[in-house]
């Protein structure tokens, strides 16, 4: 309608050209069957651009008129098999000057605040801060009710009007669009792939981004959970939040990508993959809850140097037989056991995978590990993707955790290039194993599940390419600028 197949073809970088008339389809169902009033405002919007816009300003024009595409776009703009031009495109996605007038956002904010605007002194900033896909965030100032001490900075985040219908229109659009795409499933480069399954795995997850109470629960369980995490803080909730509306302190900062941060750009990267993935597989909780939309819009860096981690609408948990199985898988990995790789994913999966139908998938994934690649967190997320190809199906939490993980990964390319999350984990993990040792000596372990850190040294040192790789690369970044150890001397500070 408003996009030629052409134009849609324009979008698909040349190494994914089989999935284009995948796109096709699936864009051309979606603005099909969005009610005729939706069409409508995107087409005013699209008309609204000025001449000669191109297709990739004009999809992003679409995204930002539909929530759960706004959502995908957020992820694609992380994908370094992009087009490097649209991906600084999509990027805009991430966080955006608001669009929405403030008079309409204050009224909401008066009615859901009540009687907490005068206890605790609330002052509204003029113009919103920032705009997401689903929320508008203004900032604002407080006292506490004694009204003793100066005030304080914080911003309130509140769903804009009509999101809640808007999505609600979109999801029931996609459940049908991935019947139809299953219908088809024969015609595309993805045949195995079950795209109805796929959908309600995520279906769930998008809804929890209009449920700011439960995003205020998040916030709560990562600031105790991340407490102890150098470098990551999580803001905390203020005492006048509402279901409706999310009020939390003020992170003043940068987003991490920019070249004015304080601290390295490796600094920053470390402590993102320790807060976000590490601190998750080896956390005590029975659930332990991660992070799963760790995009640019999402992260700040403060001016003491740590990475603050905010808006948790989009959060999920891993249980313990969860992150046990992917540490097997990671074991299996280095010691080139398939049927131990293909037992942990049948164990991760909803249901038993076919016989037969992991074996591509497992040796594959070997083949890299044999070239030297050190397995981790993003080796294995990118074995469950093939395993998804497949037609295994996999529950919504672990498709949440991949999501995280990939984008995770982009964010860090860009700001840290040449360096990769598994990497970043696996020294995460060694400097873990450098505090947890003498706990473990005084018999104060604080690491039980889902596998002793020692478990996690061995599986780098497990054969010989992985363990050059990863203890070559480890001694280098445990190295002081301006002073040089020996190999031994370097892995027994960092063992003992």
């Amino acid at each position: 309608m408003y996009f030629s197949p052409n134009d849609i073809a324009s979008l698909v970088p040349p190494c994914y050209a089989d999935f284009r008339p995948l796109i096709l389809d699936g864009i051309g169902f979606f603005l099909d069957t969005l009610p005729a009033r939706r069409v409508e405002a995107i087409g005013a919007r699209l008309a609204a651009l000025p001449n000669g816009a191109t297709p990739a300003e004009r999809a992003l024009e679409l995204m930002r008129e539909c929530p759960s595409l706004h959502k995908l776009g957020q992820v694609m703009a992380r994908n370094p098999n992009l087009d490097p031009d649209f991906r600084l495109l999509l990027q805009q996605l991430e966080s955006f000057a608001a669009r929405q007038g403030m008079d309409a956002v204050a009224d909401r904010l008066r009615t859901e605040l009540g009687e907490s605007i005068a206890r605790y002194r609330i002052e509204l900033d003029p113009t919103p801060l920032a705009e997401a896909s689903v929320a508008v965030v203004v900032g604002c100032r407080w006292r506490t009710p004694s009204g003793r001490g100066p005030a304080r900075d914080a911003v309130l985040k509140v769903l804009k009007p009509g999101i809640e219908e808007r999505l609600r229109e979109e999801l029931a659009v996609l459940a049908r669009m991935s019947d139809y795409l299953d219908a088809r499933r024969g015609a595309y480069a993805l045949s195995g792939l079950r795209y109805r399954e796929t959908f309600e795995a995520v279906r769930a997850q998008l809804l929890f981004e209009l449920q700011l109470d439960r995003e205020q629960k998040n916030l709560r369980a990562a600031r105790r959970a991340l407490g102890g995490v150098r470098g990551a803080f999580v803001p905390k909730v203020l005492p006048f939040s509402t279901p409706r509306v999310t009020a939390m302190e003020r992170v003043h900062g940068h987003h991490p990508g920019l070249a004015a941060c304080p601290g390295s750009a490796r600094g920053r990267s470390e402590a993102l993959v320790d807060a976000t993935i590490a601190g998750v597989l080896v956390s005590p909780e029975a659930q332990a809850i991660f992070h799963a939309d760790p995009h640019a819009g999402n992260l700040m860096a403060m001016e003491d140097g740590r990475i603050a981690l905010i808006d948790w609408a989009l959060a999920g948990r891993l249980h313990r037989g969860q992150r046990e199985a992917m540490v097997r898988a990671v074991l299996g990995a280095v010691r080139f056991d398939a049927a131990r790789i293909a037992a942990a994913l049948g164990d991760l999966a909803l249901h038993p995978p076919a016989p037969g139908v992991l074996e591509g998938p497992v040796a594959a994934a070997l083949r890299q590990v044999r070239k030297g690649r050190v397995p981790g967190p993003s080796w294995l997320m990118e074995l469950v993707d093939a395993a998804v190809f497949q037609g295994v199906v996999f529950p919504p939490e672990l498709i949440l955790f991949r999501k995280a993980i990939f984008t995770l990964d982009g964010v860090i390319r860009d700001l840290d290039p040449g360096v990769s999350v598994d990497r970043l984990f696996a020294l995460a993990i060694v400097k873990r194993i450098a505090r947890e040792v003498p706990r473990r000596l005084r018999g104060v372990s604080s690491i039980a599940i889902p596998a002793a850190l020692g478990d996690f040294a061995g599986l780098y040192a497990a054969t010989p390419k992985s363990a050059l790789n990863f203890w070559g690369q480890t001694i280098r970044d445990l190295l002081p600028a301006k002073r040089a150890k020996s190999p031994a001397s370097v892995v027994r500070e960092a063992t003992l």
